[in-house]
């Protein structure tokens, strides 16, 4: 039976059985959230200025996996002109164009951008502590205020 946060309704009497059937839904969708030890970033792609500025992350074990898509800045203004050379000697024939080079290695990434790409992702929840609670048979209205408050703590730590 999946969690349904109606029940039980107010002033209704309780018994046993549908409380526990909230209680087991809400242990599985906690039991569901994978505990998070470690973090790695496996990419950082620059993109033209401008465009947008994506980041994802998975989640592989008890890691975090991000990568980001990061924009260049724009290009500078034109510098001025510079004073004329020494002529030197004669100048000789042009060669031929050469070929072009290869793609030189993707630019940097400030802190910033990095702070800004993180603040876009799920916090941490290994600051949400345990619920340390043995439920009476039948459970009692402040038990059950006790696990939704910490299922409201649990979903408030998953959101940024």
């Amino acid at each position: 039976m999946p969690y349904d946060p109606n029940k039980p309704a107010n002033n209704s009497p309780l018994t046993s059985l549908p409380l526990r059937e909230q209680f087991n839904a809400l242990k599985e969708l906690i039991d569901a959230v994978p505990a998070v030890t470690d973090a790695h970033v496996d990419g950082v792609t620059t993109v033209n200025p401008g465009d947008p500025a994506p980041a994802t992350v998975d989640i592989a074990g008890s890691a975090l996996h991000f990568s980001f898509n990061l924009p260049r800045g724009q290009d500078g203004t034109q510098g001025e002109q510079g004073l004329p050379g020494d002529p030197g000697g004669p100048p000789g024939p042009e060669g031929p164009q050469g070929d072009p080079g290869p793609q030189g290695d993707p630019g940097e990434v400030s802190q910033q951008q990095l702070d800004d790409a993180i603040d876009s992702t799920p916090s941490n929840v290994n600051g949400v502590d345990t619920l340390n609670l043995v439920v009476g048979d039948p459970p009692t209205q402040g038990e059950v205020q006790q696990v939704i408050d910490k299922l409201n703590e649990l979903i408030g730590a998953l959101h940024r």
